[in-house]
Formats: C-alpha cells, sequence, structure tokens
C-alpha cells in the first residue's frame, strides 16, 4: 500500500551545442540528456513505481532531429529505470512535432493531451495523478486551421499588441501571460478534470496535478502563466482531494502556497543547470491501514531543494493552508483566506436559496428586479456581513437613499452569516419587515417602529433619480457582500472612499441587479477581491473600462443590460469562469461593436469561462 512517484522537467535535450536563453541563462543540450539518465537511475533505486516528466523533454533547436531526440531521451528511461514513465506536453514538445506523431509516440494513443492514472496501479497507496495539457488552446501542434489554434490567435490578438507574440514588452502583472510560448487547458479539459477530482475524492484518494505550465501566479513569474489560470484554481479549490500541483515552463524554479491551500512546486529546468547538478523530486505516498487516508511526503533533490526552497517533509492532508513540510528559506506563503466552498458564487442556480441567511420577510415585493435568479443566497434590499468575530449588536449599517429636494431616508440592513435579519428594508418602492431590536440607528431610521409606520413618516424615493450611498460602521474585516438587488429607482450608484478602502481587500460579491443603474462607478475597480458582481437588469450599455482590473473576478451577470461594446475587456478579466450575456447586443452576430458575437463567445470559451446567451 506504498508507491513512489518521480518527477522531473524540462530536460529539452538537442544534439546541438550549448546556448542561452532569452534572458542569457546558459543551456547544456547534449548534457541533458545525462542528468536524465542520473536521475531516472535514482529514481529506480528510491524503488519508484511511475515517473512523469513535466513538459519539454526536447529543445526546439532539435528541428529536423526532434523525433529522434525524443526516441533517444525515450531509450534513456528504458535503459535506466523499470518504472513506468509517462509525459506532460510542453510547448517545446509540439512546435516542431505534430500533435498526431509526439502523442503515440509518448503513450498517449486516445488523442489527446490529459489524462490520469493511480499512482503504482494495483498497490492503491490513495494518490490519482491527474496530468493535463497546458496547450490544449494554443499555437503549435495542430494545423492553422484548427479551431483551437484559431482560438488561441484570437486571444493573443486581443491581449497582446506586440508584433512578436512571444514578446511581454508592454504588458504589465499577469497580463504578461499573454505570450506564444504558454497556452490555456480550455474549457473541456478543465471539466474532465474537474470529474477526475470528484471521482478520486469519493474513493478517499488524493489528487496530484501535473502541468507544464504554472497556474498559480508568482509575481516575478507572470510570463509563465496559464491564459486561463484562474479557472483552472477555480477548479483545484473546490476540490478537497487535491493537495499539490508540480509544474515545469519557469526554469528558475519556485513553490507557493495558494490561498486555499493547494500547494505549488515548480521544478527547476534540467536543461539549463552545469553538468554535475541534478533537480527532481520523488513523491513517497502510502494509504494508513487502519483510517485508510493518504499520507504523503515529498522529497527533493538537488537544486530542487536549494532553488525552489523545498524540504523533506509530509504533504498535510486533508489539504492544509501551511505546507510545513515544504516550508524552506527560498520559499513563500501566500495569505491565507477562507476556501473557495464558502462562497456561493460557485453554487448551483437555485433562485430560493439562502446559504444560511434569513430568507427575505414575506412582504417583500415578489419578483423585484429583474436579475439575481442564478445567485442563491442573495435577497433583495440586504447588505450581508460575514465574521465569525462579531455579534448582533456590533452589526450597524445604513443604506442612504438621497433624493432631490426630499429629506434623506435612511434604511437599517444587515444580514449576519449565522442568519440573523436586521430590519427595515426598503425595497421597491416600500418598506419591508419591523425593525430589529439589534438596530442602533442614526435619526429618524432608529425611530422607525413598523413597516406601516415607516411608509407614513418616510417619503418614498424620487422616480426621476435616486442616489444610493453606503456608509459603513463595521471592522473593516467583516465587509464580504453587498446586495441593493431589486431598486429600480436606483439611477446612480456612489459609495464613499471611507467605504471601499475599509473593503476593497474584503468585499466578495455585489448584487446590484434589477436597478436602474446606467452605468457603474469606476470605484468598482479597486475592489481586488470581488468574486461575483451580479449588474443583470440594468441599462448598462457596455462593459466597464475597470472590469479587467479585477483579478479575482469570477462570476459576472449582465443579462438584460443593453451592452453593445466592451467585448475585448471581458477577455481582460483574468478570472473570469462564469458571464451571463443573455439579452445583451453583444453576444449577437451583428448586435454590438468591436469583439462580438460568436467570435467573443468562443474567445471567452478557449479561456475557460461558460458563457450564458440568448439561443
Amino acid at each position: 500500500m506504498a508507491a513512489q512517484l518521480g518527477l522531473l522537467a524540462d530536460v529539452q535535450f538537442a544534439d546541438v551545442d550549448d546556448g542561452h536563453s532569452f534572458h542569457g541563462v546558459p543551456r547544456f543540450y547534449r548534457d541533458s540528456k545525462v542528468k536524465l539518465r542520473e536521475a531516472a537511475r535514482t529514481m529506480e533505486l528510491q524503488g519508484v513505481a511511475d515517473i512523469v516528466h513535466c513538459g519539454d523533454l526536447i529543445d526546439g533547436r532539435a528541428r529536423e532531429s526532434a523525433q529522434a531526440c525524443v526516441e533517444e531521451c525515450l531509450a534513456e528511461f528504458a535503459a535506466a529505470t523499470t518504472a513506468r514513465v509517462s509525459f506532460a506536453i510542453g510547448n517545446h514538445d509540439i512546435v516542431r512535432i505534430p500533435r498526431e506523431k509526439l502523442l503515440p509516440l509518448l503513450g498517449m494513443r486516445n488523442g489527446k493531451g490529459y489524462f490520469a492514472f493511480d499512482l503504482g496501479g494495483e498497490t492503491d497507496c490513495g494518490v490519482r495523478v491527474v496530468v493535463l495539457d497546458s496547450f490544449e488552446v494554443g499555437m503549435h501542434g495542430r494545423p492553422e486551421g484548427d479551431r483551437r489554434v484559431r482560438l488561441a490567435s484570437e486571444l493573443l490578438r486581443a491581449n497582446n499588441p506586440n508584433s512578436d507574440r512571444n514578446e511581454s514588452e508592454g504588458l504589465a502583472g499577469v497580463e504578461k501571460r499573454w505570450v506564444m510560448y504558454n497556452g490555456a487547458l480550455g474549457l473541456e479539459q478543465l471539466r474532465w478534470a474537474e470529474a477526475e477530482c470528484a471521482a478520486a475524492a469519493t474513493r478517499k484518494q488524493r489528487v496530484i496535478v501535473v502541468t507544464h505550465v504554472p497556474v498559480c501566479p508568482r509575481d516575478t513569474h507572470f510570463d509563465s502563466l496559464a491564459w486561463d489560470y484562474k479557472a483552472a484554481l477555480s477548479v483545484l479549490a473546490h476540490s478537497p482531494a487535491v493537495v499539490a500541483v508540480v509544474s515545469g515552463h519557469d526554469h528558475e524554479g519556485w513553490y507557493e502556497c495558494d490561498r486555499t491551500g493547494v500547494h505549488h512546486v515548480v521544478l527547476p529546468g534540467i536543461v539549463e543547470l552545469p553538468p554535475g547538478q541534478q533537480a527532481f523530486a520523488v513523491l513517497h505516498a502510502s494509504r494508513d491501514p487502519a483510517s485508510g487516508e493518504p499520507a504523503l511526503r515529498l522529497e527533493p533533490f538537488g537544486e530542487a531543494a536549494s532553488r525552489v526552497g523545498l524540504q523533506a517533509g509530509p504533504l498535510p492532508t486533508p489539504r492544509a493552508s501551511i505546507f510545513d513540510g515544504l516550508m524552506g528559506a527560498g520559499a513563500r506563503r501566500s495569505a491565507s483566506r477562507s476556501p473557495l466552498e464558502e462562497l456561493c458564487v460557485d453554487a448551483e442556480p437555485d433562485a430560493g436559496a439562502s446559504d444560511g441567511a434569513a430568507a427575505p420577510p414575506p412582504s417583500s415585493p415578489e419578483g423585484a428586479g429583474e436579475g439575481g435568479e442564478d445567485f442563491p443566497g442573495l435577497s433583495p434590499g440586504r447588505i450581508d456581513w460575514s465574521s465569525a468575530g462579531l455579534v448582533a449588536q456590533d452589526l450597524v449599517d445604513f443604506v442612504r437613499v438621497d433624493t432631490a429636494g426630499e429629506p434623506t431616508i435612511q434604511v437599517v440592513s444587515a444580514v449576519l452569516s449565522l442568519g440573523d435579519l436586521l430590519e427595515p428594508v426598503y425595497v421597491d418602492g416600500r418598506w419591508v419587515g419591523p425593525p430589529s431590536p439589534h438596530c442602533r440607528g442614526h435619526g429618524a431610521a432608529a425611530a422607525v417602529g413598523s413597516s406601516e409606520a415607516a411608509a407614513a413618516a418616510k417619503p418614498a424615493p424620487s422616480t426621476s433619480e435616486a442616489t444610493v450611498v453606503v456608509n459603513c460602521c463595521l471592522p473593516a474585516a467583516a465587509v464580504t457582500r453587498v446586495v441593493l438587488r431589486g431598486n429600480p429607482q436606483l439611477q446612480r450608484l456612489e459609495l464613499p472612499s471611507p467605504f471601499w478602502e475599509s473593503t476593497a481587500a474584503t468585499l466578495e460579491q455585489l448584487d446590484v441587479s434589477g436597478c436602474g443603474l446606467a452605468a457603474l462607478p469606476d470605484d468598482l475597480g479597486s475592489l481586488f477581491s470581488l468574486t461575483l458582481l451580479d449588474a443583470s437588469g440594468n441599462g448598462l450599455t457596455a462593459v466597464p473600462e475597470w472590469a479587467g482590473k479585477l483579478p479575482a473576478l469570477e462570476r459576472l451577470s449582465l443579462r438584460g443590460n443593453p451592452v453593445s461594446t466592451g467585448g475585448d475587456l471581458l477577455l481582460a478579466c483574468p478570472a473570469l469562469a462564469w458571464v451571463d450575456l443573455s439579452g445583451c447586443p453583444i453576444a449577437e452576430a451583428s448586435g454590438g461593436t468591436g469583439l462580438c458575437g460568436p467570435e467573443l463567445c468562443r474567445a471567452l470559451e478557449a479561456m475557460g469561462c461558460e458563457v450564458v446567451r440568448d439561443e
């Protein structure tokens, strides 16, 4: 019930003289085959049952001898070890050899570059290895007319202004990933991976994912990052079986633990190691005979320890946010954050779901607003605070509706994560619900005694124009969700800078569906933790220019808006995994300007983004 997995990356063998990378780093093309042989021999002594090479077995400089170089590497593996050897696809592998020739050569006979297997075969050590194809959507390895090549070309044209698409000059941050030597996993492959991880979880297995291109962004390595990395991270985060992702491509090597506790190991490139050096890792796995739980330990060798900062140690299972066994001097850990499973953004559409919070009062108007049906747990006129350290008496917030020439209306509205609804709430032209004894109010709003009294004491907002101003009286760490759904009289949304400054790091969901908004405030572009934005059923005519500045935005609904421009901005959203363009002219063949219609939808899907639109 024990087995070992050998991992190495970027051999990049070629029968050519030594050279340099684009960055001037020396490369030892012939000697890399020697290192492959030595690594395989060491793994054989370790009792390794399976070996996975993480992509780029050969170098693009092999040119006409590319296939012969692959065969030489395969012969070296066969001579040095009895282990089963598998391969992830690298960009250098497919730049010289068409896929239809390369895949069978590497033992992939189903026409796909992604697959999965149980480590150790029938030994049942409790580990499922999922090998992904980083270039399922990419520029190399397929004929120019192939759909996936055309999609890759569209994505690069939309996101990289350089004439040489291998250059990232002028791009900043994660936008640097839009280069030709990267690629996308694609929606079909990600759905397959999601199913594999779910099946592994039911078998009490842990999953080790292998890719060539990393899927975790690191500030000095943005040019070695999958185009649809955020969609990949979302899939990995939502499977508790996933423990780690092992990659190559970035020859320097590094380690990162992401915010959901998935551990990312990028192995140094063997081709750039001077003669006599080595870099690989061995994963030791066994299943506890009593509990049935797998135990994992990663053992780095050579530069995999010194460069990456790895130390031999256990991989905590079930998944933990601190990877203690691998934290060395050169490693870095991301700030901890609640698991994505706790957010409703990835829940299945369910109009009546409440996600633990109290449902809207019975007197709440039915069908308020046009949007919101696909976002469970959000109810009209509600502001949701989630923080285990707070009590009801500490929660006070005021939604102030200012109307021209009329008194200010202050509405106390908050929802605890444990389900306490603090009322009254002003929804769709009338007050809803009795006041809560926990509310501490300001001015006349605190004296409201009932729905009827509130309606008599306070005038309704003007239908010509109204502005909602949210004044936060809470600790910044408490604010996770703001919901103003179903107020069609609200035509302008202004949230003062103190509110945004205190919530920019924590606000994850914003629902302004079914309002009368013709535009959204530029301040929203500073919400770098926002994962869900529901702006359906408004009067927006363009995708907001700041949309691409939201690094965490995963779900966006523009349903029912007359949006006709700004499709390119959607492609700039690095995390976007789901977008609803139903009823938007931009999703129609002749209804928008710029990138629109089927071309826009195909480009989004190539990023791993699911597009909902009218059939």
